[in-house]
């Protein structure tokens, strides 16, 4: 749903909330069972690492992967694995300064291991713990999707009327700030300060915390704005200590930036409105978007009563740079099969998504409602990102929460033309600082995250 509303928020508002609270309960369950956070870094380690499996073996239940090479959990020298392969991650980077930061812990706990392309290593306990961090970002959501459902065309469940302000507004700014006094203390400030690309795990909520709102200093300028922010969809992407998962590339598989699409394919504001569920209005914001994306890469529209399920599914295994541009909606209770974009006809569900194949490692850009979203687990979220990326996407741009119509559209316009030269991620950063510049909000400009596995440089 790309959602904004003019009379009031919908009684739909409340189920945030309670999509948020079912997310919690998820990530409850997949509390790790031991504590992470100990004083040593290397044993600390060694228990993200066996939190991690257990993680995998109980994502596995929801069937929301296919693990097709387990290695040895009593690996040798695995911390001296996962370090050297992580450092090799960051030397992809191509020069530039580049970190990678691990954040663990559980409900009672929390801590950072930071990597640099130079090679220094770094502990942190945080100031708060995970449980702390996930009740702040529980906060957060529903003010966010209050913030983009204050204007034009709203997405609601069908049967629910318009009423008053039911979300308590709160303070967005003040709790962005608490995140980022949490989740950026000042040593790991002082590591990203001067990073040119950094890479982030974040387990269960912590993957929906916008990190690009995130302040490091006192000025203006945000974290979105100065670094290119990449978010690691597996951590067996980067060391080959973790299980391997059925995606095209094996880890140590990173991507040169080449500057240009042949196949580009772009979806614009199908027409969704008869779902069963869902009352989806036009987008004509979302529509301007998409022709936007095809005369910049001289490519094909499927819109309106074209962008049919097959239709839209072909398009995305035949292309090399894949934009939607429209409804989409994120289930944390059933994130394979009730998270879906929305198309002509019908639905395209995650778990459809997930066993699809790209044939050439697309660029997925997912200009819609909550494709960021799904349910939080210690692994990762799964929902409509994590299916694009096992379906062979190299890189996919999705949004943690409803954005707004019309400021989507400003700040897709700009990462667009951006993107005919940079990198995703350097395209939205460049695009985020682009929509400080025109006034757009701290909550509508950091709405969007590059969901990728490799470093993609020039």
């Amino acid at each position: 749903m790309r959602d904004t509303l003019s009379s009031g928020l919908y009684v739909g508002l409340v189920l945030v909330a309670a999509c948020v609270a079912q997310a919690a309960s998820a990530a409850t369950q997949d509390e790790p069972r031991q504590q992470i956070c100990v004083s040593d870094r290397n044993d600390a380690l060694e228990r993200v690492i066996d939190s991690y499996w257990d993680a995998i073996k109980r994502m596995s239940v929801v069937r929301a992967i296919g693990v097709t090479e387990m290695t040895p959990v009593d690996v040798p020298d695995r911390i001296e694995r996962i370090d050297a392969d992580i450092r090799n991650y960051l030397r992809a980077a191509g020069g530039k300064r580049a970190v990678f930061i691990l954040y663990a812990g559980r409900n009672s706990e929390g801590c950072a291991f930071v990597w640099t392309s130079s090679g220094e290593t770094l502990y942190v306990q945080l100031p708060r713990s995970i449980g702390a961090v996930s009740d702040t970002v529980r906060r957060l959501l529903p003010l966010a999707e209050v913030e983009a459902h204050k204007r034009g065309k709203a997405a609601r469940s069908r049967g629910l009327a318009p009423v008053g302000e039911s979300v308590k507004k709160g303070d967005a700014a003040s709790i962005i700030g608490e995140l980022s006094n949490a989740l950026l203390p000042a040593a790991l400030r002082e590591a990203v300060k001067d990073a040119a690309e950094l890479t982030l795990f974040a387990p269960g909520l912590l993957s929906s915390v916008p990190f690009a709102a995130l302040s490091v200093d006192s000025s203006d300028v945000r974290l979105g704005e100065r670094v290119q922010i990449l978010s690691l969809p597996f951590l067996a992407d980067v060391t080959k200590v973790m299980p391997r998962l059925r995606t095209r590339f094996p880890p140590g598989v990173w991507w040169v930036w080449v500057p240009g699409f042949e196949s580009a394919r772009v979806v614009g504001d199908p027409a969704a409105g008869n779902d069963a569920e869902f009352i989806l209005p036009p987008l004509p914001g979302a529509r301007a978007e998409a022709r936007h994306a095809v005369s910049a890469f001289a490519g094909r529209l499927l819109e309106g009563e074209e962008a049919r399920a097959r239709a839209v599914s072909d398009a995305f295994k035949e292309s090399d740079f894949f934009y939607f541009a429209g409804h989409a909606v994120a289930d944390p209770d059933d994130p394979l099969d009730r998270s879906f974009l929305a198309v002509h006809g019908g639905r395209l569900t995650a778990r459809e998504i997930q066993y699809m194949t790209a044939a050439r490692a697309p660029v997925v850009v997912l200009s819609a409602c909550q494709t960021g979203g799904g349910r939080a687990m210690t692994a990762g979220m799964v929902g409509l990102a994590r299916a694009f990326r096992l379906a062979g996407a190299a890189a996919v741009v999705v949004s943690l929460w409803s954005v707004n119509d019309e400021a989507t559209a400003r700040l897709m316009q700009t990462f667009i033309n951006r993107l005919r030269i940079d990198p995703p991620a350097e395209a939205l950063r460049a695009a985020v600082a682009d929509a400080r510049e025109h006034g757009i909000s701290l909550l509508d400009r950091s709405a969007f995250i590059v969901f990728a596995s490799g470093t993609m440089t020039r």
